[in-house]
């Protein structure tokens, strides 16, 4: 998943006290909902053709 963009942004809030805005916390969040939806796609999927067997 593309999560280290959002890490590198996070360490760099949290420990180099550097400060993002508005564009930045979207694209994070962005990001986020996109990864959860493609993890969860991918589950569904393995459920689905575990079923057809």
């Amino acid at each position: 998943m593309s999560v280290n963009p959002v890490f590198a942004a996070l360490i760099g809030v949290l420990v180099l006290d550097q400060h993002l805005g508005a564009a930045s916390w979207l694209a994070i969040a962005v990001i986020v909902t996109a990864n959860a939806v493609s993890v969860g796609a991918a589950a569904g999927y393995s459920k689905k053709t575990d079923l057809l067997r």
